[in-house]
Formats: C-alpha cells, structure tokens, sequence
C-alpha cells in the first residue's frame, strides 16, 4: 500500500458516508452539515481509511504513513481511531448508515 497522510499529491475527494463528510481539500470533517473540531492525526487516519475502503488497513501500516518516522507511544492508533469514534459518534451508533468497510475498520481497531 502507498499513502502519505493528508500530503497526497493528486485528486482530492469529498467523501460522504451516513451523516458525515470528509473533504480532503480542506481536510474537514462535517457531521449533520455541522464542522467537527478534532486533531490532525486522526483526520489523517480517517483519509487513509477513507483511500482504501473495502481494504484491510494494519495498525503497522497506519503507523507508517501517517507517524512516518515518529517515535510513539503503543495506543497511538487506538486513541486516533477512538477520537474518530466520537467525533463520528451518532452515525457511528446507527451502524446501518455507514459504509461497511469503514465502520469495519473502526471496530475492529478498538483494542489497538
């Protein structure tokens, strides 16, 4: 897999997924038309995630793209995906109305 975080080169998308949007351009997250305050780093994993739906994105490679050559902590992963997880909250409880693959993705990370 070949990714760099939110500094991809290229189209940018707007992804629409239950209530939620992701707008690669501004690296913005809307819920219910409404701007989320969240921080950088899980935005990024949300644009790596959003990139390969329908994939299986590993902790490793997600450590790799989006902490290129950082030191971290061992839940850093974890804490972007729960971070997500709120942010994305109510649409994230209606499972129904989110994409498989990333709803997949999200729970299946919470243990780290």
């Amino acid at each position: 897999m070949r990714d760099d975080g939110g500094q991809r080169r290229g189209t940018l998308y707007r992804y629409r997924f239950g209530t939620a949007e992701f707008d690669e351009s501004r690296f913005e997250l809307r819920v219910g038309g409404e701007p989320v305050t969240i921080q950088r780093r899980p935005l990024e994993v949300l644009a790596v995630l959003l990139r390969h739906a329908g994939e299986v994105v590993t902790k490793e490679e997600l450590l790799a793209i989006v902490w290129a050559g950082v030191n971290t902590v061992d839940n850093v992963v974890a804490n972007a995906l729960s971070k997500l997880r709120t942010a994305l909250g109510l649409i994230m409880r209606r499972g129904s109305s989110i994409r498989h693959g990333l709803a997949t993705v999200l729970r299946d990370h919470q243990s780290g």
